[in-house]
This record gives structure tokens, C-alpha cells and sequence, in this order.
């Protein structure tokens, strides 16, 4: 795993991804918040900041009203000033992965100053993106930077010449894939007995291939998989404890409390001290190694929300809504039913990736959406043991466009009496810098 700055400048700084990591070990599952690579853009300490500019780039979202714009709370943005300030940091991770680089592509130190002429470039890039979505497609985010970068700092201007006897790469030959398919690794449904032209199907050439089964069947299985409805409705609270694999053959101790509905704390113990997290059912509050204290809020809160509801991808059909069976794929050497739905309260749609054997959740995949484009993560799921009278994952491998990570958990303990005072706000320890400095 690679090991990144967060807002906060932390040397401990991949934690955030923990947090959420564990989080996704211990409810099943949740989308981790955005984190900066390298650093953030410093925030301004003088309140109140002045009004948002008018001038800010054509068709970029604004931020409601009463939210703090990215004008308001960093320095030096000229261009994406109107959008909500949680939603910077996650555009510029969605840049660096769309180009394939970390922030010092267009960045030095301090993150305010332009003295890089990529810096430039981004910012009229980002203009070029908005405006014509703002023209093309009504303001829908169809064309990223990732539509003409796919992962180059220099896009390429014209098609490639395949080698001697190389297939043609052309975008028809890949069966017209729609946005249902745009996270990859999987194939339509058959449409019928024998699919689309009567497909080779389980019983031989030229017979029909079974039907597929219902979502509510995947669901049943999966639910008789996990241990059954009565278990799952049973559970309390968890205590997982683990190690998460670090730089080089360097492990940090990692430890997940939750407690049913939607209380979670969240500890890592790294070389520079312990960093933690929780969330008490309505607030969030992250502690670092030199003890600053800092209220989670934006993208972080709504995200950790929906991390600490203990039966979040236990319990799909209460937690999902329009759930359909959108292809066969595969996991490793899994064949997988993939299921999308959409997060009950709104959101993007999501993917949950069910073993067509065994039934488990092998895969969940999600997108955290910013005004640039959706930045993707899946979380893998295996070494499924019986803890408690369920069955749980005790691997956990998070993955992103820039870096990967696995938690190992060695003890998971269910309906465990948890002690409510953990999930309170602490005082900074003494002698904490405030929690704005860098």
C-alpha cells in the first residue's frame, strides 16, 4: 500500500482508506472517502473567506446554499470555486488517476503557488470538460478527463496502427457496451433460453442455457450463506481486530468496533501512533497521531454514515433499492452473478458481485462522485469463516486506480458488550496543535 498525505499532512496518512476499509470488513461494506495524493491544497485559515466568484468555470456544479465552496476554503482556486469544498480534493484524485500521476504533476510546495505550467493546462482543461458538458449533454458528466487521457498524461491525437496479424481494437467489436457495463469485468445476461443467437449454453452446444436465476433467489442464497435471516437480524455488534498490510513487509494492527443500527470506531496503531475514527449516529470525529481532533463533514460524514449501519450488505434488499441481475463476470476464479442496485436515500448506482456457487459476496463496486467525473473503488471479500454463527469474510482487499491494500482480520466477536463512550468526541490531547494547521 502506498502511503499518502491527507488533509491534514499526516506521515500516517493511508488511514482515511482504513477507516473505511474496516468498515466494509465489518458492515460488509461502504464507499471510503476521497483522499489526497501527496497532500492537499491548503486550506484558508482567515474566516469569514469572501463570497464565491462568479466567474467560476460554465457548467460547474454549485454548492447549495449555506455550504462552503472550495473558494471559501482553499487557497488560490480559480476555477472550481463554487463547487461544495469537500468536493475538491476528490476532482483533483479523479485527475490524478484519469493521467496517471500524483499531484506534484502540477503541483510544488506550497500547493497554492502556479509554477508549473501543468497547472495551467489543468485548469483550462477543466473548463473544456465543463463547458461541454454544459453544451453536449445538458450538464451531465459524459465526457471526463479520463474520455481522452485513459491513464496518459498526453493523450494520444490519433488511432494506433495494430502490429502484424494484432485484431482491429475497434469500439464496435466490444458489443456496444452501455453504462450499465461501465465498470468492466463482466458480460450481458443471456436474453431467453439459449441467449442472444442461441449461445452454447451448460447442456452442450446448441442447447439452451438455464435461465438465470431472480435477484430475489441470489438474495436467498446468499442470506442461507451468511448463516440465515435469524443470525443476521441477531446481530448487535462486532469486534474486529487484524492487520493491514503496509509499505514493504510492514503490518499495522487494526481494530473495527460497530454496533447495530449506525454507531462505528475505528483504530490503526502505525508507526507514528494511533490514529482513530467514529461515529456516533448523527456526527463524525477523526483523532491523528499528534492528537488534533477534527469533526468529519461533506462527502467524509455521508460516507461514514453509511458505513456504521451494521447490516448494510448483510441485509441488501432493506439497504438497496431497484436491484436487477445486469450480468454473469468473474472474481479471481469465481463466476459471479453481478448485481446493481441504488443505495436506499439516492445515490449512484452500485455493483454487489455474488458467487454463483457458493452464493457470498465476492465484490463490491462503487464511485465516488465528483463534478469532474466518478472515481472508482471496488472491495474484495474472501476467506469466508464462521464467526458467531456467521459466516464473515476474514480478507478484505480495497482497491482504487492509484493503490491497493488487504486487511487480514485474525479475531472477529459478535454481539460483544461495547462501552458507548468510545463513539463520544474526545478533548485534543494536550499540547495538540489546533487542528487547522498543517
Amino acid at each position: 500500500m502506498k502511503i499518502r498525505a491527507t488533509i491534514w499532512n499526516w506521515s500516517a496518512s493511508g488511514w482515511w482508506a482504513v477507516v473505511l476499509a474496516l468498515s466494509l470488513a465489518v458492515a460488509m461494506a461502504s464507499p471510503k472517502s476521497s483522499r489526497a495524493q501527496g497532500g492537499a491544497p491548503p486550506q484558508q485559515t482567515p474566516a469569514p473567506a469572501p463570497a464565491p466568484s462568479p466567474a467560476g468555470a460554465p457548467g460547474a456544479p454549485g454548492a447549495a446554499p449555506g455550504v462552503k465552496t472550495a473558494l471559501q476554503a482553499f487557497m488560490n482556486v480559480t476555477v472550481l470555486t463554487d463547487i461544495p469544498a469537500d468536493q475538491l480534493v476528490p476532482s483533483m484524485e479523479f485527475m490524478a488517476a484519469s493521467l496517471g500521476v500524483r499531484c506534484n504533476f502540477c503541483h510544488v510546495n506550497p500547493f497554492q503557488n502556479d509554477d508549473k505550467r501543468e497547472k495551467q493546462t489543468a485548469r483550462e482543461m477543466i473548463k473544456l470538460e465543463l463547458a461541454v458538458n454544459k453544451m453536449t449533454f445538458n450538464g451531465r458528466t459524459e465526457v471526463t478527463c479520463y474520455t481522452c487521457h485513459l491513464g496518459s498524461p498526453h493523450p494520444t491525437g490519433m488511432p494506433a496502427i495494430p502490429e502484424p496479424g494484432a485484431a482491429p481494437t475497434m469500439a464496435s467489436m466490444m458489443g456496444g457496451e452501455d453504462h450499465d457495463h461501465a465498470m468492466g469485468g463482466d458480460h450481458p445476461m443471456p436474453m431467453g433460453p439459449g441467449g442472444a443467437g442461441g449461445a452454447t449454453g451448460a447442456n452442450g452446444p446448441g442447447q439452451p442455457q438455464a435461465a438465470p436465476p431472480t435477484v430475489d433467489q441470489i438474495l436467498d442464497k446468499y442470506t442461507l450463506a451468511l448463516g440465515g435471516a435469524n443470525a443476521i437480524a441477531k446481530l448487535t455488534s462486532i469486534d474486529a481486530k487484524g492487520t493491514m498490510d503496509g509499505e514493504g513487509s510492514t503490518s499495522m494492527a487494526v481494530e473495527a468496533i460497530g454496533e447495530a443500527p449506525n454507531k462505528q470506531w475505528v483504530s490503526m496503531q502505525t508507526k507514528d501512533g494511533m490514529v482513530t475514527s467514529a461515529f456516533d449516529g448523527s456526527a463524525m470525529w477523526q483523532m491523528n497521531p499528534a492528537g488534533q481532533v477534527r469533526d468529519g463533514e461533506g462527502i467524509k460524514l455521508e460516507q461514514e454514515k453509511r458505513a456504521a449501519d451494521l447490516l448494510r450488505l448483510l441485509d441488501v434488499r432493506n439497504h438497496f433499492s431497484q436491484l436487477r441481475l445486469v450480468s454473469v463476470g468473474s472474481v479471481g476464479d469465481h463466476r459471479a452473478y453481478i448485481v446493481m442496485g441504488i443505495p436506499k436515500g439516492g445515490g449512484s448506482r452500485e455493483r454487489l458481485f455474488f458467487d454463483v456457487d457458493s452464493g457470498l459476496l465476492l465484490r463490491y463496486q462503487f464511485a465516488v462522485t465528483t463534478p469532474l467525473g466518478n472515481y472508482p473503488s471496488e472491495t474484495d471479500f474472501s476467506d469466508y469463516k464462521s464467526a458467531g454463527g456467521l459466516n464473515l469474510p476474514f480478507t478484505v482487499r480495497e482497491a482504487e486506480p492509484e493503490e491497493s491494500h488487504a486487511i487480514h482480520y485474525t479475531d472477529i466477536q459478535l454481539n460483544v458488550k461495547v462501552d458507548d463512550s468510545i463513539f463520544q468526541k474526545p478533548a485534543p490531547k494536550p499540547g495538540a496543535p489546533p487542528a487547522g494547521d498543517q
